[in-house]
């Protein structure tokens, strides 16, 4: 990492690891503040971030640093991003989005004097209504794009009364999750307060949010008083029953672009939605009806009547009304505006329309798979649960809509959708997946370009990767053992000197023992009758000469 950082020579401006192996130790932080110091971009999502980390990130932040990504980071705590954000002088664009432990604290202790004009807090579920009340107070002459979805409730429960107008406001996003309306969705009166703040936001993104109650249908139809210059709209899966309230705000957006309405019942009113309000739509180019009740009537009238239209999104829509006839009614038709149809998990299927019209581009489903093509499912993060399937097949759908019509939304993802039988035979567009039309000998072919290339060549540079950290890690373990085993002889040798010197000193002991007995018996003096003297020994008794011959004196007069 380090030597690629090298080869930048300082002129490196937007630095992006994010998903990947690297461990930002001390060294790798190093690297990034000394050799990348025009650094305005760094994207640090699905990194480990703990305080460590951190404390070697704040040290080593390059100064001209304006956008932070730490998307995702599970590891990444308050104080952790408190660490950062102090060295962050010149950030302008902040993206937390994912991280379950930001609550924001440190935003509003810490980055009061930054020009911000990007926030993404989504999925943020601890976030605190204090962090969006001072976002929108500190930041209102900067901000321009503010995302707050899947966030909960209570976040959009602030006060705007001393709150001023975010004249620069352009992106809103505040889409609910999608298990439970009620439970999720953003409060209407707080939407309204908020959304009244943003008059010239251009992109608002609802999306799964319940319109239905009693005061869904007002709001709905307030949208374009409050936010007249909207170019994109996300009303997808928000439960609209009636097609006049809808039509109403579309007949008074004239810039809007892109609109999703996703989600539509068997019972709403499409005609009516199309003659009365998109015909209306001049810029109108994106048009998404994902999951929808609409019928090949419908679909002929849209294209018929919305001139300007370049994309529709109609996957899903399993609607049995929805034959595919108006692909062989549009044979005889033309149209100066070529048009994208995505009819991923329909009932319809290529082979069974020889004759498509020059101007429409559709999207079908794959219905064969090439098996001799291995792809890793242990991941789990590319199909869902092949368990307990309610139909014959199931959709990956990562709740982002396709790519031209939510460019400003999704950031640009585009998923073709993938499908999986109850045998985990893949049967659809995938994430590495994509549709390639060209003609051979006169016959259009339809060909799967698998392509994972990219793929493979990241799967074996982990491979190496963990190759790599597995001989080191053994490297580790052969010198922890090598030390083990020196320590280990290092001891027994302290132990044999040590049990050396105990009998060094038991013999010393023993020695001076002896010495002692020696002396305490060597010499006794005895005084006799006439002052003779008696030498005793330890071993022998001695008389004096002089005592014995006395002593026989002695015996023989006796005698």
């Amino acid at each position: 990492f380090t030597s690629l950082l090298h080869l930048t020579k300082g002129n490196l401006t937007h630095l992006d690891v994010s998903h990947s192996s690297l461990k930002l130790d001390y060294t790798c932080c190093k690297a990034i503040g000394v050799l990348c110091p025009n650094l305005v971009e760094l994207n640090l999502s699905k990194i480990k971030i703990d305080r460590k980390t951190a404390s070697y990130l704040s040290n080593n932040m390059p100064t001209k640093l304006s956008s932070l990504v730490l998307n995702g980071c599970v590891s990444l705590k308050e104080k952790c991003l408190k660490q950062i954000l102090m060295k962050c002088k010149n950030l302008e664009r902040l993206d937390t989005s994912y991280n379950q432990k930001i609550n924001g604290k440190c935003i509003r202790k810490h980055m009061g004097n930054n020009k911000m004009t990007y926030f993404n807090f989504s999925e943020c579920n601890n976030l605190h209504p204090l962090t969006v009340q001072f976002v929108l107070a500190n930041y209102s002459a900067t901000l321009e794009h503010l995302n707050l979805s899947f966030c909960h409730r209570e976040v959009f429960s602030i006060s705007t009364a001393e709150l001023g107008i975010l004249e620069k406001m352009n992106v809103f996003h505040a889409q609910s999750t999608d298990f439970d309306f009620t439970e999720f969705s953003v409060p209407i009166s707080c939407l309204t307060s908020i959304l009244k703040l943003m008059p010239n936001l251009e992109h608002l993104n609802l999306h799964r949010n319940s319109f239905a109650g009693i005061n869904g249908p007002e709001f709905i139809r307030s949208i374009s008083k409050i936010c007249p210059k909207l170019k994109s709209l996300n009303l997808g899966y928000s439960g609209l029953a009636c097609s006049h309230n809808l039509g109403h705000v579309l007949n008074e957006l004239p810039l809007l672009e892109n609109l999703n309405i996703d989600g539509l019942h068997e019972a709403f009113d499409y005609e009516n939605l199309i003659k009365a309000a998109l015909i209306n739509c001049g810029v109108l180019s994106h048009l998404s009806l994902q999951s929808s009740c609409i019928t090949d009537d419908h679909i002929l009238l849209i294209i018929q009547e919305l001139k300007s239209l370049k994309f529709l999104d109609l996957r899903s829509c399993q609607s049995p009304q929805l034959e595919g006839s108006f692909i062989r009614d549009c044979v005889a038709m033309t149209r100066d505006q070529p048009l994208v149809i995505h009819l991923q998990d329909t009932l319809l299927l290529k082979e069974d329309f020889p004759d498509i019209p020059p101007f429409l581009d559709l999207r079908f489903s794959i219905h064969t798979f090439n098996s001799s093509v291995v792809f890793d499912y242990s991941s789990g993060n590319d199909f869902d649960d092949y368990n307990d399937f309610d139909d014959d097949y199931d959709e990956y759908d990562n709740y982002h809509d396709f790519d031209d019509m939510y460019d400003e939304f999704d950031g640009g993802e585009f998923w073709e959708g993938g499908y999986v039988d109850e045998e985990i035979e893949f049967h659809g567009l995938g994430n590495y997946y994509e549709v390639d039309y060209h003609q051979e000998n006169g016959l259009e072919q339809e060909v799967a370009a698998i392509q994972l290339g990219d793929f493979n060549e990241q799967q074996e540079i982990f491979e190496i990767q963990q190759e790599q950290e597995l001989n080191e890690f053994n490297d580790q373990q052969e010198i922890y053992e090598i030390q083990q085993e020196q320590e280990l002889n290092e001891f027994n040798e302290q132990q044999e000197i040590y049990e050396l010197q105990l009998r060094h000193e038991e013999e010393e002991i023993n020695d001076q023992l002896e010495i002692y007995e020696l002396q305490e018996h060597q010499e006794i003096i005895l005084e006799g009758q006439d002052g003779q003297e008696f030498y005793v020994y330890d071993d022998q008794q001695e008389i004096d000469d002089s005592y014995e011959e006395e002593d026989n004196d002695f015996q023989d007069e006796y005698w």
